[in-house]
């Protein structure tokens, strides 16, 4: 008969009970952080490294990749993903396991980035508030133009009031090189955008007729 010693036991020779006492969702974190049962392999970014994950929690989490492993892709052992680096993918799918996430403006972007490719709705709306939220001059270029591209009206059009409201400081910022021809020209041709210093104009002008070929007239 087992004793009440021997049946908590959570490493015996029969039985590591490494369940007990654990939430559902600390379980799935446990299960992805220890590579319990996983069952598809992902080689991310550029260096190609292994992240491994579980199939079903992946497809219902996501249309996408319910789509993909169900697909053309399901039963391959190493599925590439270049496009993302290595350190967000497994923060995103720690967030497709928990629910919980830590966005900082160092993985913010990349966050962004692949939750709009997988679809997932929620971490795509946290990321959005904490680029309007923790907005400044430094940042305000960087979000306007990652705005513009994904296609984001009001944040595009939060970041650009900024960057008009504080010209002298967000042109001088290191996001003004990542901008557009498009978003460079809507700046320039601003009537209020609050500039003094006229080194900054002329850089910001540069900019525009350098990726323009020197054609475009404003």
């Amino acid at each position: 008969m087992a004793t009440k010693t021997s049946s908590r036991q959570t490493k015996s020779g029969f039985v590591d009970n490494w369940q007990r006492g654990k939430s559902v969702i600390e379980c799935l974190k446990h299960s992805f952080e220890q590579k319990v049962h996983v069952d598809v392999t992902f080689q991310v970014g550029q260096t190609r490294k292994s992240v491994q994950a579980h199939t079903l929690i992946l497809s219902l989490r996501s249309c996408v990749f319910d789509s993909m492993l169900k697909g053309p892709m399901a039963n391959q052992n190493n599925i590439a993903i270049p496009d993302v680096e290595a350190e967000i993918f497994e923060e995103f799918l720690k967030y497709l396991y928990t629910d919980a996430i830590m966005i900082n403006g160092g993985n913010v972007i990349g966050l962004l980035y692949v939750s709009k490719k997988y679809d997932i709705s929620t971490l795509e709306q946290l990321c959005l508030t904490y680029l309007s939220s923790s907005m400044t001059a430094d940042n305000a270029c960087s979000v306007m133009e990652q705005a513009h591209f994904y296609n984001e009206i009001h944040l595009m059009q939060k970041a650009y009031n900024y960057i008009l409201s504080d010209g002298d400081a967000a042109l001088k910022s290191a996001g003004v090189t990542s901008l557009c021809h498009e978003c460079l020209v809507q700046i320039v041709k601003a009537d209020n955008l609050k500039a003094d210093e006229k080194s900054s104009l002329k850089l910001l002008w540069s900019g525009v007729r350098a990726r323009a070929g020197n054609k475009t007239k404003i």
